[in-house]
């Protein structure tokens, strides 16, 4: 009866309160889809710019295999350059080596020319030397017989019978040791002219030098048999000078003697010679001479030896003027000879035979071919070493290139990684953006939520009050 019999106040209440929450559930309606609506704008900006992100790193990712490329490129391109300056380096070198060779080719063909020079005038020195000792042995073996045949001067001479014997040996023994020697060099010599007869196109000059070579040896060899000569004279005017003191102080010897014979009681005849001169050759010469004829005799024989050395004196004189002249004349026959010889040599070569100039063509003919391509060789050489500069010039520009694009690609490496960091930079922006738009829709997701739970509430609340106001009015109607 009691809640039959509620006022219409209390009634009208509870309409308003449904209206109220109808209201609110519309508003509440409104603002989940305002919420739905801001939720699906979020999401579509969050995919817009993870879009955007997908394709900066895309062009990103492009930008770096790019460079990755331009670099292997420059390194493919420098490596290739490198393989050519090497290849470039190695030509060099062996064009190097090669033209050293031909030098010390050159310089061995000097050294043996120069070798074959000192050997001819070796050989000219010991034939000269080998002639001076053949012209002494005898001159020395007439010294050791002239020598031994004079009594007075025995002891003298007999030593110097045995320093000229050891002399006389020693001369033997450097005559065999020269021309052994002699041999040796022929030999040397033989092989160096075998060995320059192909490399010798100056012949003529050579053969004019070793005709000067020959006649200024000749003049030396003149020279040295002009002194030796001249020492042999001084020497027999030396001994011819000892053989007159010889015969004087004889001489005196024997007026001496004579003296001593008048006056008996004297002392003995050799006392006062050997008191004056002790000399060994006087001791000597006073016992060859025991008496009076022996000292007339040895006297004669010393005036006959006198004059002999005279004699074998001026013969000296003659024979060294005769030699002399006849060295001169066979020097101007020779010389004359060589130049006849070498006259006929070039009549002969200008007015060659056919065999003669047809060898002497094949040889230019060589000689021309060697030199054509001694000069092709050479000028190879020249191109090659040009075309090398050249090489290395476009190496160098090449270089010079490549220098500037790798700092190309050092700036565009440089700008790219700014872009890069500007990029990240915003990316870092919109990463926070996003996190920011996450967080705000996890928030209007939760208020969504509230809101949905509590108009289920309401709309429970509100479904469960008009019944039981229904049921009231029903109540007090009847």
């Amino acid at each position: 009866m009691n809640k039959v019999n509620q006022s219409p106040c209390r009634t009208s209440q509870e309409v308003s309160d449904l209206s109220k929450a109808s209201a609110n559930q519309k508003l509440l309606t409104q603002k989940i889809n305002d919420l739905e609506n801001t939720v699906r704008h979020l999401e579509l900006t969050n995919q817009k710019l993870t879009d955007q992100l997908n394709d900066q790193n895309i062009e990103l990712n492009k930008e770096k295999q790019k460079y990755k490329n331009q670099q292997n490129t420059s390194t493919q391109i420098q490596n290739q350059k490198d393989s050519q300056i090497q290849k470039l380096i190695d030509e060099n070198q062996k064009l190097v080596k090669t033209i050293q060779k031909i030098e010390t080719d050159l310089r061995k063909l000097d050294k043996i020319k120069e070798e074959n020079i000192n050997l001819k005038q070796q050989i000219q020195d010991n034939s000269q030397e080998i002639e001076d000792l053949k012209q002494k042995i005898p001159k020395n073996e007439g010294k050791w017989s002239s020598d031994a045949a004079l009594g007075i001067l025995a002891s003298k001479r007999s030593q110097e019978i045995l320093v000229l014997k050891n002399e006389n040996q020693e001369i033997k023994q450097k005559n065999q040791e020269l021309l052994a020697k002699l041999n040796t060099l022929l030999t040397e010599n033989q092989q160096l002219q075998s060995i320059i007869k192909s490399d010798n196109p100056s012949q003529r000059l050579n053969s004019q030098a070793s005709s000067t070579k020959q006649y200024n040896s000749s003049s030396k060899k003149q020279d040295q048999t002009n002194y030796i000569q001249n020492e042999q004279l001084n020497q027999l005017q030396q001994e011819l000078k000892e053989a007159k003191n010889t015969i004087e102080k004889l001489k005196k010897l024997n007026n001496s003697k004579s003296s001593n014979n008048n006056t008996p009681n004297n002392k003995p005849p050799y006392y006062n010679i050997n008191k004056s001169n002790s000399n060994d050759k006087i001791q000597k010469a006073q016992s060859f001479n025991s008496s009076d004829n022996d000292k007339d005799k040895r006297l004669r024989d010393l005036e006959d030896y006198v004059r002999k050395l005279e004699f074998e004196k001026q013969n000296i004189a003659q024979s060294i003027r005769l030699e002399c002249a006849q060295d001169i004349k066979q020097l101007q026959d020779k010389l004359r000879e060589e130049y006849e010889a070498k006259a006929q040599l070039e009549r002969e070569q200008d007015k060659p035979s056919l065999e003669e100039a047809k060898k002497q063509s094949q040889d230019n003919q060589k000689l021309q071919i060697t030199l054509q391509r001694q000069n092709k060789e050479i000028q190879n050489m020249e191109k090659k070493l040009t075309e090398l500069l050249i090489s290395q010039e476009d190496i160098q520009q090449s270089l010079q290139k490549e220098k500037q694009f790798q700092d190309y690609l050092k700036q565009e490496k440089n700008r790219l990684q700014d872009q890069l960091k500007e990029k990240q930079k915003e990316i870092n922006e919109h990463k926070e953006d996003i996190l920011k738009l996450a967080k705000e829709r996890q928030q209007l997701k939760d208020q969504l939520d509230k809101f949905k739970f509590e108009s289920r509430i309401n709309q429970s609340q509100t479904s469960n009050k008009p019944v039981s106001q229904i049921s009231e009015l029903s109540k007090k109607q009847k």
